[in-house]
């Protein structure tokens, strides 16, 4: 290897960017927010961690940034032990959920303001090009709408050139429109840098379409990592896999098997589900039943969930079905075309893949500490 290789490869080495979190613990007092977590994310990969208010993503996340510090475990960069390290000696870009920019000042100065007279021009310039923002360069954070916002505050983050991005509910305060196309569109210049991405966010919709992988949170507990499909596709827990999608949870326990069938009694009217679709040793617990992989029918096709049509609500080229089941439940369904009337007896038909089943005492649950 000659001194031109070995300085290459000093230079793809110094720039990878792998974060590994070991065994951390967070509390605050008697609360705690996370629990004994442990994950990895490599180099360059688009990482969402995903959970409901109070899972623990966002101190998670900040104790990736330095912003707290584990009660105990450790975190590592690319092999560095950086739990003791403060937020600037980390090499990392953060967006806020806020976007903390400064009302006051006009785009250019917003990000050239952490540039510190280092290059600035040339480095605001090509930054804001990336982003798609070099026309609004002098304009007052006031005068942006919020998705120009969010630009502005992915633009300062990486104008630095981290290592790592680290994002905090991005997208939570833009409608649904803005937030489709400013997914695309930071998923665009992400990939473009190359960079190492982290972001956290409780919609399942951000974290479908935009991370390589994902970790699921709940209670401060990582309940399951994976890419998005295997996530969906096999839930590693009743929580993960009602969290993941739009579904209805109902007690179930066994009433007989026989010619093939399971007879399921508990809330509402009795389920009748293929022996094959049921574990042997299955006798209680819940069935997890996700509305967007129902087939809607006229007629009982077991098994299926009887219902009545409530309402029909025209969204954007499809309509928003809404039903109630015999529990009582109001539950929306998504169609083509309308199935009946208002009043009408429907069946949501169960298919494979469009429910799970879960023992009782195979959830997890919230840890509990001294």
């Amino acid at each position: 290897m000659n001194k031109d290789q070995f300085i290459r490869l000093l230079e793809i080495v110094s720039a990878m960017a792998s974060i590994e979190i070991k065994g951390v613990t967070k509390r605050f007092g008697s609360k705690i927010a996370i629990h004994n977590a442990d994950l990895e994310i490599g180099d360059k990969e688009i990482f969402s961690i995903i959970g409901p208010s109070g899972s623990g993503k966002t101190s998670l996340l900040r104790i990736i940034a330095g912003l707290e510090t584990p009660t105990s475990g450790r975190v590592y960069f690319n092999g560095r032990d950086v739990t003791d390290l403060k937020p600037s000696d980390r090499n990392i870009g953060m967006v806020f959920q806020d976007y903390a920019l400064w009302p006051h000042l006009d785009v250019y100065h917003n990000i050239s303001l952490v540039l510190k007279g280092k290059e600035e021009e040339e480095r605001v310039s090509s930054i804001l090009n990336r982003v798609g923002l070099s026309h609004k360069m002098k304009s007052r954070i006031s005068d942006l709408s919020g998705g120009e916002m969010q630009r502005v505050a992915l633009a300062r983050a990486l104008v630095m050139n981290p290592d790592i991005l680290l994002m905090d509910e991005p997208l939570s305060n833009l409608d649904t429109k803005i937030k489709r196309d400013l997914i695309v569109e930071t998923l665009r210049v992400i990939r473009d840098i190359g960079i190492t991405t982290v972001f956290v966010t409780h919609a399942q919709e951000e974290a479908y379409e935009m991370a390589d992988r994902l970790a699921v949170m709940n209670h401060g507990l990582i309940e399951q990592v994976g890419i998005p499909e295997e996530v969906y596709t096999n839930p590693a827990s009743l929580f993960v896999a009602d969290f993941m999608s739009e579904s209805v949870v109902l007690q179930i326990s066994v009433q007989s098997r026989e010619d093939g069938m399971v007879r399921m009694s508990g809330e509402g009217e009795p389920l009748e589900i293929p022996e094959e679709l049921v574990p042997m040793e299955f006798e209680r617990g819940k069935i997890v039943i996700r509305m967007d992989e129902l087939e809607l029918t006229n007629a009982i096709s077991p098994p299926c969930l009887p219902a009545t049509v409530l309402d029909y609500r025209f969204n954007t080229g499809v309509y928003d079905l809404l039903l109630t089941i015999p529990d009582g439940r109001i539950i929306r369904k998504r169609v083509q075309r309308k199935v009946g009337n208002v009043g009408d007896k429907v069946f949501l038909r169960l298919v494979p893949d469009s429910f799970f089943i879960f023992k009782d005492d195979v959830a997890v649950s919230e840890p509990a500490f001294p």
